[in-house]
């Protein structure tokens, strides 16, 4: 008896849900948000605060808002510190978010 590959496990309801998120926002922007080098980048990232600092690099004034109140990064900062937890829990430790993961790329 031969045995072959293991199976893939299932796609948890996590997994799902982003590929349906993905797909959706594919077909509103027309953009393939999997195929963006700033994911990449973005994976890379080993905690929520280097994650924060590439975003900086990467987003012209994202520190900035129009009334200099940083609402923006009073935004973001919360929600990359919560999505980094979340992956942090569903993924035993991957790294932020990981859509590698959900698009065949291993992290």
């Amino acid at each position: 008896m031969s045995h072959g590959p293991p199976e893939p496990a299932p796609p948890s309801k996590y997994e799902v849900i982003f590929d349906e998120a993905l797909e959706t926002y594919e077909k509103k922007t027309g953009k393939d948000l999997k195929s963006d080098p700033l994911l990449r980048t973005l994976e890379a990232c080993k905690s929520p605060d280097e994650t924060l600092s590439e975003l900086r690099q990467q987003i012209p004034d994202f520190d900035q808002s129009e009334n200099s109140d940083n609402r923006l990064t009073n935004w973001v900062n919360p929600m990359v510190h919560v999505l980094y937890i979340f992956a942090q829990t569903i993924s035993g430790g991957v790294g932020l978010v990981s859509l590698g993961r959900f698009s065949g790329h291993s992290s």
